[in-house]
């Protein structure tokens, strides 16, 4: 499967990638720094979701239908750290 790389990711905050199936779905994976608390996902429906991070690791799935995403990357103070904006599967 394919793999896409954001060209403009910075320093350590989070490392994200989205695979590409063929069901109409792509899967959100990446790693996150010590200074990464929470993840979300802002659709292009206009819902905004979490994505959940577990040691930090991330792994959600978003239908192709929901592009754009901009993926917001918060501190433990809640502070925006980084964003990246998805804007095809």
């Amino acid at each position: 499967m394919p793999r896409l790389r954001s060209p403009n990711q910075q320093g350590p905050k989070s490392d994200r990638t989205a695979d590409i199936p063929f069901a109409g779905y792509a899967t959100l994976s990446g790693l996150a720094s010590d200074d990464v608390a929470s993840h979300a996902a802002f659709l292009g429906t206009g819902e905004t979701q979490p994505i959940p991070l577990r040691d930090n690791a991330l792994l959600t799935q978003a239908a192709h239908a929901d592009y754009p995403i901009r993926v917001v990357v918060y501190d433990r103070e809640d502070r925006i750290i980084g964003i990246q904006t998805l804007n095809t599967p």
